[in-house]
């Protein structure tokens, strides 16, 4: 009877703490301004030049997205993502008319009956279960997000008929 209640005194002791996570990371740490760099690629001419000159990025979650502002020599470009938990990390994808304009369709439109981007499992986190459900497995995603080690964000985006991806670390 003793090595009963041990056992479950040890179960309930694991149960607790596998409940008591402290390794989740709350959305509302990736809000700030993020200093850095901004890389343009011209497709058309295939040429890539980096801009030498600092750039700001401003990060506000708005309900279930969030404000990405970016700004600098030549450049101020807003738009809104949405984010998505990935392990330790956030990644995020565009929305609406920027998403449309860069991948050709609707979140979603399109898709191939068995699912999309790497026939990804429903167990996966919430980044892959986005790429399953929004993108063809033929599309290229530019993997933009939040390191939450190393406290940096990067964003692929369209703006003015240009290819941009901002690189920047929280301030």
């Amino acid at each position: 009877m003793k090595k009963l209640k041990l056992f479950f005194a040890a179960v309930l002791f694991l149960s607790f703490i596998g409940c008591n996570n402290s390794n989740d990371i709350e959305p509302r740490s990736i809000e700030g301004t993020y200093i850095g760099s901004l890389k343009s690629d011209n497709l058309s001419k295939s040429l890539s030049k980096q801009q030498a000159n600092e750039f700001i990025g401003e990060i506000v979650i708005k309900g279930n997205q969030l404000e990405f502002h970016c700004f600098g020599e030549d450049i101020d470009a807003t738009m809104m993502l949405e984010y998505f938990a990935d392990n330790d990390n956030f990644m995020v994808c565009l929305t609406g008319n920027d998403y449309a304009n860069l991948y050709g369709h609707e979140h979603g439109e399109g898709m191939m009956p068995a699912g999309g981007m790497n026939n990804l499992n429903s167990g996966s986190t919430d980044w892959t279960r986005h790429l399953n459900s929004s993108h063809d497995p033929n599309e290229h995603h530019f993997n933009s997000g939040f390191d939450m080690n190393k406290r940096t964000f990067n964003c692929t985006f369209q703006w003015m008929g240009d290819t941009y991806t901002f690189v920047g670390t929280k301030k």
